[in-house]
């Protein structure tokens, strides 16, 4: 039975070895499927999801592939999710006061 620094040591020497590109297997997401996906909600007049919402509907758990992958778009859909909550938030206190005008 190997000492537990042998294991150590062939453990260490396992994770330094760079993956096959057959063992990485097929990528989540094709990167032109991405940026297809991500022109289209920069380009439309409804209300953008986050986008760690967007990264989970193309597979990925968090948006930082995206960002990875397509960095000018996503700092774009950033800005324009940013203005669409501006606007929400300057209108929400009118939407409030007429709410209240007609429950009286």
């Amino acid at each position: 039975m190997p000492a537990s620094g042998q294991i150590a040591l062939k453990i260490s020497e396992v994770r330094s070895q760079p993956l096959a590109a057959e063992a990485r297997g097929k990528p989540i997401c094709e990167q032109p499927r991405i940026k297809k996906v991500l022109e289209v909600y920069l380009a439309s007049d409804s209300p953008i999801p986050p986008l760690d919402r967007i990264a989970s509907s193309l597979g990925y758990a968090v948006d930082r592939s995206l960002w990875q992958k397509c960095p000018e778009l996503c700092r774009a859909l950033s800005a324009k999710i940013e203005g669409q909550t501006r606007t929400c938030v300057a209108i929400e206190p009118a939407l409030e006061q007429t709410f209240q005008g007609t429950r009286r």
